[in-house]
């Protein structure tokens, strides 16, 4: 198997030749049953074939003078010789296609040239790759936008002693702009940096980072365990109500036992002054979980769990304390709201205790009152207890359910919660 891909089967005529103290190899052969999921069954496909044509020297380098593999979704050809001086060289082209098989919404073309040459026995190999894209797509939407249909890598390396050496690697696209170093050592090992900028818009629900953005990283710990530590500098991120800016956001990608892939950490400055987040997350299919939640902003904290499905809530077990800032003047609202699975689709709880509370621009002062809210999340019964004063007046409001129009028409996607309250002096 490799990467999910088993083959039934390989079969062909294979030669191998001993003379003078050169060992030489030729073999051609014809996959068949080749089945599974992945890049490797995408690329490879259930009948590939392979040729090979190469000598192990004298002095224990490897002459490769032709080796081509041809698959659903791959086509290599490498070809090798040796030079006047007695060093040896590659050369080779591969093209990558097929990759709807692989992942969704992936497409197109990726185009790849590979050189490789080594001077005398001992000596480090030198590698190069060229790539370009051709109506490329990868199939994750935010990174198709940043890489475009044409995007571009360049790889310089080194490979000695078990230990590939990454010199330079260049990435360009339509909106991000990369380059890279570092090292890959013999047990595995990973030491790599990143310096990077990209173009927004980027949309993360109803949050907008706009401008451009710029960070750095490093890519460690092992093959098998790797580990991503990214920064990133943030000038303007626009969330409803609370606009932030000097931004600073660290991921970290890891995988951990509860099954999350990492955790975040974000500092930024509003009107009301420091605003902090953090979370670990996991990436569920279609998208994203949050757990160990905890944000500080704008006079609002919230700490618990949330899930999002197509940028809406799908789950969610939130403890709220909104206090003065970016949503109320004065006073202060607590609570918990939670959204669960259930067979008719998300169901929303509220349970919201109001003391002395006041909205922004607004002259009315809630002086205690309790909102309560059950059902689905398109179709919410929400009944509230409140005691206003207005003008010295004291007033109750009374609440009624009411459906969005876009559920009652079926559009896709989870409809929006409304709350009409009836005045009842």
């Amino acid at each position: 198997g490799l990467g999910g891909y088993q083959l039934a089967e390989a079969f062909g005529p294979l030669e191998a030749g001993w003379m003078a103290g050169q060992w030489d190899l030729k073999a051609r052969l014809s996959g068949a049953g080749g089945k599974g999921s992945g890049y490797a069954a995408a690329l490879l496909g259930p009948a590939p074939t392979a040729s090979f044509d190469g000598s192990r020297l004298p002095d224990g380098r490897l002459l490769l003078r032709e080796f081509s593999v041809a698959g659903a979704g791959l086509k290599l050809d490498v070809t090798g010789a040796r030079s006047l001086l007695g060093g040896v060289m590659l050369k080779g082209k591969a093209a990558v296609s097929n990759l709807a098989a692989a992942h969704a919404g992936a497409s197109g073309v990726a185009n790849l040239d590979l050189t490789a040459s080594q001077g005398r026995a001992g000596q480090a190999w030198s590698l190069g790759l060229e790539a370009h894209g051709d109506r490329l797509a990868i199939g994750y939407p935010e990174l198709d936008r940043l890489l475009g249909e044409k995007p571009a890598l360049r790889a310089q390396g080194v490979w000695q002693d078990h230990r590939l050496t990454l010199v330079s690697a260049i990435v360009n696209g339509a909106a991000l702009n990369a380059t890279g170093s570092g090292a890959l050592a013999a047990d595995g090992g990973l030491g790599l940096k990143l310096d990077w900028s990209a173009e927004g818009p980027f949309h993360a629900g109803p949050v907008e980072v706009a401008g451009k953005v710029k960070g750095s990283g490093t890519l460690s710990g092992t093959l098998s365990a790797p580990r991503a530590e990214l920064a990133a500098d943030l000038a303007q991120i626009d969330v409803p109500r609370l606009p932030l800016t000097n931004g600073r956001l660290t991921l970290s990608f890891q995988g951990k036992p509860d099954g999350s892939a990492g955790a975040f950490t974000l500092d930024a400055v509003s009107d009301y002054g420091p605003a902090h987040a953090r979370a670990d997350f996991r990436f569920p299919e279609g998208g994203i979980e949050l757990s160990d939640l905890m944000v500080d902003a704008g006079g609002v904290k919230a700490s618990g769990a949330l899930s999002l499905r197509r940028d809406m809530p799908s789950a969610a077990d939130l403890k709220l304390a909104i206090a003065r800032g970016a949503l109320l003047d004065a006073g202060e609202v607590s609570g918990a709201v939670r959204i669960s699975e259930a067979s008719g689709g998300p169901r929303a709880e509220v349970q919201l205790a109001v003391r002395e509370a006041r909205l922004p621009g607004s002259t009315v002062t809630v002086a205690n009152g309790r909102i309560a809210a059950a059902g689905p999340l398109d179709l919410v019964h929400l009944g509230a207890e409140i005691a206003e004063h207005h003008a010295g007046e004291r007033a109750g409001y009374h609440g009624r359910e009411f459906q969005h129009p876009h559920a009652a028409q079926g559009r896709d996607g989870r409809a929006l919660v409304f709350v009409d309250l009836d005045h009842s002096g």
